[in-house]
């Protein structure tokens, strides 16, 4: 137990990766309690950034930035502070000053309208909101903008393993579907990216490029078939409301796949490294944003490389 410490701060460090039993703990005092009701909304959310970002000529990477951003404001927050449309705003806002990509808020803001379907609000009558739920997206992300995508990977992993410009594709139409998902606070980018080309090769039936191994690419084997059968159980739930539903799969095809990644899986006998139950638990009530924290004193938030750079009386949330 650190001594009390002279300075009236409270310190929280980056936590960019969850465990699947942490984001299950968690979801159940956030926005949306169930993963079902989040991917309702996420589908949505998906749809109208999508378009926004078309419209405005922005990159894949402001778009993605700003699903990730919302993912987790949805996830660690227990409520919305404003409507679902300012939220998308201020997220893509965000994603924009992130990215280096910016744009007028004004512009942002009558783009989300127009694809929302909703009735306008006046511009004026939401900006005070936006700048709100801005600087909680970023206390939410604890100030950590080091936001990675798969996509520049599944270029360069696809050239190294010889995979034709088809199965790129395919692997990068499944990339973008992986923005529904909270597959981007579980998996590191690489390790996302290579689970999109198996599944593009599985799919096209490519098999000169199997069988991949996964540590010249920085990732183990379990990592990324966890990550496959996050994808797996995406397409088997929702792949009507996916990009890679436009390409007339059907589901039976990911349910035969997903099989077999769980049996590989069984039979690895290896397990991911996880915390205690209790430690879990801690965490995620840690994580959940308090919105009254800063009321209580000065907040100071850091990247995990920093906590060596603390003082003796400096104890880490």
């Amino acid at each position: 137990m650190a001594t009390a410490s002279p300075y009236p701060s409270d310190i929280i460090m980056s936590k960019p990766y969850l465990s699947e039993n942490a984001i299950q703990q968690i979801q159940a005092h956030s926005v949306y309690t169930t993963y079902s009701r989040y991917m309702a909304q996420a589908n949505i959310a998906f749809k109208v950034l999508e378009a926004t970002c078309k419209s405005l000529l922005l990159p894949v990477r402001s778009f993605g930035t700003a699903m990730v951003l919302f993912s987790r404001y949805c996830l660690l927050n227990n409520s919305l502070d404003g409507t679902f449309e300012e939220v998308l705003i201020a997220c893509l806002v965000c994603a924009c000053k992130i990215e280096d990509t910016a744009k007028r808020v004004r512009d942002v803001h009558g783009a989300v309208y127009l694809y929302s379907k909703v009735a306008m609000v006046a511009f004026d009558a939401c900006k005070p909101k936006i700048m709100t739920l801005e600087l909680q997206i970023l206390e939410t992300v604890t100030f950590d903008f080091r936001i990675r995508h798969p996509q520049p990977y599944i270029i360069k992993i696809a050239k190294a393993l010889g995979a034709s410009k088809e199965i790129a594709r395919l692997a990068w139409t499944i990339s973008m579907d992986t923005y529904r998902t909270h597959m981007h606070m579980k998996r590191p980018p690489h390790t996302i990216a290579l689970s999109c080309l198996i599944l593009a090769g599985k799919l096209k039936n490519e098999t000169n490029i199997f069988p991949i191994k996964s540590e010249p690419y920085n990732s183990d084997r379990l990592s990324v078939n966890h990550a496959l059968l996050d994808l797996l159980d995406l397409y088997m739930i929702y792949l009507d409301s996916t990009k890679l539903g436009e390409h007339k799969y059907e589901k039976s095809v990911f349910s035969q796949l997903r099989i077999a990644v769980s049996k590989e899986v069984e039979n690895s006998h290896v397990e991911e490294h996880t915390l205690s139950h209790e430690q879990e638990q801690a965490i995620s009530k840690q994580l959940i944003r308090d919105k009254t924290r800063s009321d209580k004193g000065t907040v100071r938030y850091i990247l995990d490389w920093e906590i060596h750079q603390l003082g003796k009386y400096e104890e880490v949330n």
